[in-house]
Parts: structure tokens; C-alpha cells; sequence
């Protein structure tokens, strides 16, 4: 199987549309086998806003692919672990800062007025759809039509 992954992942490299569909069938169960846990503990994102990160990187990182220096799969879930690490490393920061920060009293707070968890949730979710939404403009993708 890893000679027709490293096959696939040249014609993903080469434009082929096809090709990433197959290849996408081999990486996923590896890659959620090994990052799942990881994965599933992103705050502030949901399953499909997951799985559409992990599907994006994933592309990119099979276009960065150097066959002459590691297999595709492990090239692409060895990348994937450490961007994962830093998307939950940064989403916790900016929960930990704007629960921080809502929590400083200034001049005209009412010391009875508590931050919205549910507010903050949403704001931080925004905030990752805009950063996936971001990585996914920056994929040399071609239109299909």
C-alpha cells in the first residue's frame, strides 16, 4: 500500500483531482487513528469544521511532500500532530486571554455583569473558521468547472 500512496500523492502533486480523493482514502484512518484524540479536543470547533481542517492541511501538506526524504503517510500525520498541537495550543490561549480579560474590572464595570461563556465560545469558533477559511484560499486549488 505505501507504493501506491507515494503513486497517488505524485499525481495529487501533478493536479489530478482523482488521485487526492483515493489518497484521502488511505491517509483518513491513519490519520484519525493516530490523532484522533487530538483532534477531537480542539476547542471551539465542531466535528465538520475538523475534519474540513484536517482535509485541507492534509492537501497541503501532500503538495510540500519530499518522496526522496520520508513515505507521504508519515510525512502527512507527523505534520498534522504538530498543527494540531498548535491550533489547540492557540485556541486555549485565546480562551484563557478573553476569559482573562473579560474578567478585568474597568471604570464602568458592574461587578454584577459576568462574561458570557457561551459568547466567548462563539466568538473563539469564529475565529477558527476564519483561520481555516484562510488556509483554505491559500491552497493552489484549480477550478473544477
Amino acid at each position: 500500500m505505501p507504493i501506491a500512496q507515494e503513486r497517488l500523492a505524485q499525481r495529487v502533486r501533478n493536479g489530478e483531482q482523482e488521485a487526492w480523493d483515493a489518497l484521502w482514502g488511505h491517509l483518513r484512518p491513519q490519520i484519525y487513528s493516530t490523532l484522533g484524540r487530538l483532534l477531537r479536543a480542539v476547542p471551539g470547533m465542531e466535528a465538520e469544521d475538523v475534519l474540513g481542517w484536517t482535509m485541507a492541511e492534509a492537501y497541503r501538506l501532500v503538495l510540500l511532500h519530499d518522496p526522496s526524504r520520508s513515505k507521504v503517510a508519515t510525512f502527512v500525520v507527523s505534520g498534522l500532530r504538530g498543527r494540531v498541537q498548535n491550533l489547540r495550543r492557540d485556541a486555549l490561549a485565546k480562551g484563557r486571554a478573553k476569559l482573562y480579560l473579560a474578567d478585568r474590572p474597568t471604570e464602568d464595570h458592574d461587578p454584577l455583569d459576568v462574561p458570557d461563556p457561551k459568547a466567548l465560545e462563539r466568538h473563539l469558533r469564529a475565529e477558527t473558521w476564519h483561520d481555516i477559511d484562510l488556509a483554505l484560499r491559500s491552497l493552489p486549488l484549480r477550478d473544477s468547472h
